[in-house]
């Protein structure tokens, strides 16, 4: 049975953890992830309820940000998701409730 790979590391930290609140309709955010075999890609969802609103690829992998992801009125919960060159994922996630 061939190993699994293992999950990398993948940090949101700008926004701050753990809810954040903005009356913006975009957010921009940023961070960082790591793997013993090298980090492929770092895409981003955000979820409206149970609903998903937009995705996209992050720009950078070990470094990686990205801007302008739209928000609904409410509670919008961001998903990073880090995938390794092994094709290992792993998330972070934070909730921003847009306000206005």
């Amino acid at each position: 049975m061939p190993d699994t790979p293992r999950r990398p590391a993948v940090r949101i930290l700008t926004p701050a953890h753990p809810i954040q609140a903005t009356s913006a309709a975009t957010t921009d955010i940023a961070g960082d992830a790591a793997d013993q075999s090298g980090i492929a890609a770092v895409n981003w969802t955000v979820n409206s309820g149970t609903k998903q609103e937009a995705s996209g690829a992050a720009t950078g992998t070990t470094q990686w940000a990205a801007a302008g992801i739209p928000l609904r009125v409410g509670t919008n919960r961001v998903i990073v998701t880090a995938t390794s060159t092994a094709g290992a994922e792993n998330q972070d996630a934070v909730d921003i409730v847009r306000t206005s």
